[in-house]
C-alpha cells in the first residue's frame, strides 16, 4: 500500500520543529476500525477509548519521532462527531503535549460533574425488597 505523508491537519495540535511530517500506511488507519475506535465510543467512555488508541499505536515508531508527537498526530484520526468537531474548534496550537491533550479530551468528555453522578448513584444504591440484588 502506498504510505501517507501525515502533516499536523489538526491546527489545535502544536507541532514540533523537527518533527513535521512523517509516513504511515492505510494498514495502520484501519487498525483504529479494527479496534473499534471510529464507533463513537471517546464520547460514551473515553478513557477506554485512550486505553484502545494507546494499544494500537504503542508499538509504532518512527525514526527521528517522539511516541508523543506521533500519537498527537494520529489521534484525531481515533476521533468521529462530536469529539473530532470539538478538538478541530480549538485555538489553533492550544495543545502543546500528550498530557495535556489526555487532561482536556477526558474533562470534556469525562467532567468532574459526570463522575460525581456516578458516585451519587453507588452510595445511593437501594436492593429492593424481595429482589434479588442482581435485579434490583
Amino acid at each position: 500500500m502506498t504510505p501517507i505523508l501525515l502533516v499536523n491537519w489538526c491546527h489545535s495540535l502544536a507541532s514540533g520543529k523537527r518533527e513535521r511530517l512523517f509516513h504511515i500506511t492505510n494498514t495502520m488507519l484501519q487498525l483504529l476500525q479494527l479496534k473499534g475506535l471510529l464507533g463513537g465510543l471517546a464520547y460514551k467512555d473515553p478513557h477506554e477509548h485512550i486505553r484502545n488508541f494507546v494499544d494500537v499505536y504503542g508499538p509504532f515508531s518512527f525514526k527521528n519521532i517522539s511516541q508523543e508527537s506521533i500519537r498527537m498526530r494520529l489521534f484525531p484520526f481515533s476521533l468521529m462527531g462530536e469529539p473530532c468537531k470539538w478538538l478541530a474548534e480549538l485555538p489553533r496550537e492550544s495543545i502543546t503535549s500528550w498530557g495535556e491533550l489526555l487532561t482536556i479530551f477526558q474533562v470534556r468528555f469525562f467532567p468532574p460533574s459526570k463522575m460525581m453522578t456516578l458516585r451519587d448513584n453507588i452510595q445511593s444504591f437501594k436492593r429492593l425488597e424481595g429482589k434479588p440484588i442482581h435485579e434490583t
